[in-house]
């Protein structure tokens, strides 16, 4: 997952962070940190479908009925 979202956090890397001029080691920074927001969410998203234990893992049940 984490790679799948690594990719699509370059698209506003490619766009807008070059573009502005700012500087790779900042750019570098953003990408992983909206990768790595992105690869959390999708995640827990999947986690929560019926076929999500299939892709994912099961969710404990003390966690499941919060």
């Amino acid at each position: 997952m984490h790679m799948l979202m690594l990719r699509y956090s370059y698209i506003p890397d490619e766009l807008f962070y070059v573009a502005m001029g700012w500087n790779p080691v900042v750019r570098m920074i953003i990408t992983w940190l909206l990768a790595l927001t992105l690869s959390c969410v999708v995640t827990w998203l999947i986690s929560r479908v019926s076929w999500g234990k299939w892709i994912v893992g099961a969710v404990p049940k003390s966690v499941r009925n919060k």
